[in-house]
């Protein structure tokens, strides 16, 4: 079963008429949001699935903002964290994956749809200069995924799902300032902070769930959806 309908819920579609386990895709997505309405939506929904489903198998996204430190107080990552709480405190048998910035077709107001839309559009913007990104695919979330529930990995845990590259945001700019062949017009601030995304869990993986992180990988993941 899924429960949503955007890019995770679509790319996970194969789930649909699987009745042993829900993916729970509905979550608030945006890392800016402050409207207490939409968290309690998600709260709402996540409590009355695992309710109606408790025998289920409950797959919930997190986020691995919960790493940032510029984030710590963050009206979303509080709210993340509180429905990490609630499934491992109430529900029997789950997976909580966190995920950096996810990249596929979407009309979300994501980082790269965002500096896309800026960049195309030739409007002003403001880059933190010591920020960094994560970025990862969706299919390859969905490959990660697969092979954990098909082999029963990691139960009742949370697991980072992300890639090996935590690259500054100035140089994901760079990328789609070549793909577009368009010049952005930014300020650079000095603000922002980086961290460290610890991927052991699914390191050994990689390889059986066909998942390549090679050296071109965010480079090709955004040329894959913007071009």
């Amino acid at each position: 079963m899924i429960v949503g309908n955007g890019m995770l819920a679509q790319a996970f579609e194969k789930y649909e008429h699987t009745n042993h386990v829900i993916i729970f895709a509905s979550g608030v997505s945006n890392s800016r949001e402050i409207d207490d309405s939409a968290f309690e939506r998600e709260k709402s929904l996540l409590l009355y699935s695992m309710n109606l489903y408790p025998d289920t198998t409950f797959v919930y996204f997190s986020t691995c903002s919960i790493m940032d430190p510029s984030m710590t107080d963050s009206r979303y990552v509080l709210h993340k964290l509180e429905m990490e709480n609630i499934i491992q405190q109430h529900h029997e048998k789950f997976y909580i994956f966190r995920l950096p910035q996810v990249v596929g077709k979407t009309k979300s107001p994501t980082i790269i749809h965002f500096l896309y839309d800026k960049i195309t559009a030739g409007e002003s913007f403001d880059i933190w200069a010591n920020s960094t990104r994560n970025l990862i695919d969706v299919q390859d979330i969905v490959k990660i995924v697969d092979f954990i529930l098909s082999y029963h990995l990691y139960n009742n845990e949370i697991i980072n799902i992300a890639s090996p590259y935590s690259v500054r945001v100035q140089e994901i700019v760079h990328i789609i300032e070549n793909i577009t062949q368009q010049e952005a017009r930014y300020q650079l601030l000095q603000k922002g902070a980086s961290y460290t995304i610890d991927i052991s869990k699914i390191i050994p993986l990689l390889s059986s769930a066909e998942v390549c992180f090679d050296k071109n990988y965010i480079k090709n993941i955004i040329s894959t959806y913007y071009h």
